[in-house]
């Protein structure tokens, strides 16, 4: 609702670049207390959490988010470029530097789409992608198969430094399909992270479809796909080059969101 205030009343270039200083000065300052302090920024009863979230994997969506907005800004107005490399550059060493492997992808794919965007095949790209994003979740999650791939295990083990088990997020998505089948149809409401605890030895689903369905069933999810449908309608009414950027970025979302459940204000 104030969103939809401020671009009613508001140019939404004023809006874009106030965000974008708010977005970039966290950006920055994470970055130098990650260098400061890397295990934790500061305590919360006891437990560590850092300035954009409980732990590091929370800093990709907000770093993500930053330079999205920054290079939907340049491309309607060709300014703040200098700050969009910056915020590039910083948001892609803070996550690799925190060891957030699900981050580095999602960041890296995007800036490697930013970068190549002119060539005339972004629209290609996006579709290819969301279409690697949604056979990912199914293939690697939902069927819960092996990926039995020589290039896939090199690329998990030897360039991301993980084990073919997602750091044991396999084991968790495997028990959690199998809570959702008890109660397909509405789920379970909003749980606490106690009650993931207790489930799974972990405090959420670590992934955001699987989160849907355990808090609303096939019944939320179904909303949720509703309401994408109706904005990808939309949003092809107007095809430009910053309109492909928003939703590439969105497929970043959805690839990181493989890996981690993160808040849907994003």
């Amino acid at each position: 609702t104030t969103l939809l205030i401020f671009f009613k009343f508001f140019d939404f270039r004023d809006i874009l670049r106030c965000a974008i200083i708010i977005l970039s000065s966290f950006v920055y300052l994470n970055f130098l207390l990650t260098l400061m302090s890397p295990s934790a920024h500061f305590y919360v009863e006891g437990k560590a959490a850092f300035i954009l979230g409980r732990n590091y994997n929370s800093m990709g969506p907000v770093l993500l988010l930053a330079i999205i907005t920054n290079a939907f800004y340049f491309y309607h107005t060709n300014r703040m470029l200098l700050n969009l490399l910056l915020i590039s550059v910083v948001s892609f060493v803070t996550v690799v530097f925190m060891g957030s492997m699900t981050s580095a992808v999602g960041i890296g794919l995007m800036l490697f789409f930013i970068a190549f965007s002119k060539l005339g095949i972004s629209r290609l790209a996006l579709k290819i992608f969301f279409i690697v994003v949604l056979l990912f979740n199914f293939i690697l999650i939902y069927m819960q198969m092996e990926l039995d791939n020589s290039y896939v295990t090199w690329f998990v083990e030897d360039i991301l430094r993980k084990d073919m088990s997602f750091t044991d997020r396999a084991r968790v998505w495997f028990e959690a399909v199998e809570l959702i089948s008890e109660s397909l149809w509405f789920g379970y409401g909003i749980q606490p992270p106690d009650w993931f605890d207790y489930h799974f030895n972990v405090l959420s689903a670590h992934n955001f479809i699987l989160a849907m369905l355990l808090k609303g069933g096939f019944v939320l999810l179904g909303i949720f796909v509703g309401i994408i449908v109706v904005c990808v309608r939309t949003a092809n009414k107007f095809v430009t080059p910053a309109n492909t950027l928003l939703q590439f970025g969105c497929c970043s979302f959805l690839l990181m969101m493989t890996m981690e459940s993160y808040s849907m204000m994003f």
